[in-house]
């Protein structure tokens, strides 16, 4: 068996960081490295270059939107692999990948990686959703419960001005509400597609108006967001919240 040196090894952190690299003198260079992906190091740049959008490896953070951080709103919009780095790879700089996909695909069996693929899908379709429906219900339930608690503190004692409370009660009341809204919709996406393997495509026409009903929950819900004036009435509660802690601590 013929043995060939070395020519270069690295290791890596979760998020793409090397350590212990180690190149062999007058080697090539090799700018294809975490993930198949180039390694941007000029200027001492250290970034990953993947197809969308460019991470931070020292950070375990992309500094560029997701270009579909409208279909998963629930997850920061900087996150490298949804924060799943160690089950699952990131594809192309937008969402994140199973690694058994990755690995079956990478490995002359493409058909074994499509049904990883689907499985996972079904995964975070089915059980995803019905955690996003619970984050959802609790969140709506813990606003409620907080507004009521403000309206029975008199007016003297409440820090927090009532126009602002209204709008973080109306926000957040909306956010959860849009929330639990996605993940029955998600999940009646997932049921109706296992349905739709033994049945047809009948069913697919209810999860479709779920799917309506939280897409303008969530346009609503963006609409809000980007008003100036209520922009600055969160970036008061903000300030609230900030010295109602301090007055806590003191």
């Amino acid at each position: 068996m013929d043995f060939k040196p070395i020519a270069r090894q690295d290791d890596y952190y979760p998020f793409g960081l090397t350590y212990n690299s180690y190149s062999r003198e007058n080697s090539t260079p090799n700018k294809f490295k975490f993930q198949g992906q180039e390694h941007i190091d000029e200027l001492e740049l250290d970034w990953i270059s993947f197809k969308w959008r460019n991470a931070m490896p020292d950070i375990g953070r992309f500094f560029n939107v997701d270009p579909l951080a409208v279909h998963f709103y629930y997850n920061s919009t900087y996150a490298f692999s949804e924060n799943k780095v160690t089950s699952h790879v990131e594809l192309e700089g937008m969402e994140a990948l199973d690694f058994r996909t990755h690995m079956a695909m990478n490995s002359g069996n493409p058909g074994a990686g499509l049904v990883s693929y689907a499985a996972d899908w079904l995964h975070d379709k089915i059980i995803g959703g019905g955690v996003r429906m619970g984050e959802g219900a609790w969140q709506y339930a813990k606003n409620e419960y907080d507004h009521k608690q403000y309206q029975k503190q008199p007016s003297s004692e409440q820090m927090i001005p009532e126009d602002v409370e209204q709008v973080n009660y109306g926000v957040n009341k909306m956010q959860s509400t849009g929330k639990m809204m996605q993940g029955l919709s998600d999940q009646a996406e997932g049921y109706t597609t296992l349905m739709g393997v033994f049945m047809g495509g009948l069913e697919g026409g209810a999860a479709q108006g779920i799917k309506g009903a939280a897409k303008t929950f969530n346009n609503m819900i963006e609409g809000i967001l980007s008003n100036p004036k209520t922009r600055l009435m969160i970036l008061q509660l903000n300030l609230s919240k900030v010295v109602i802690k301090q007055l806590s601590v003191n």
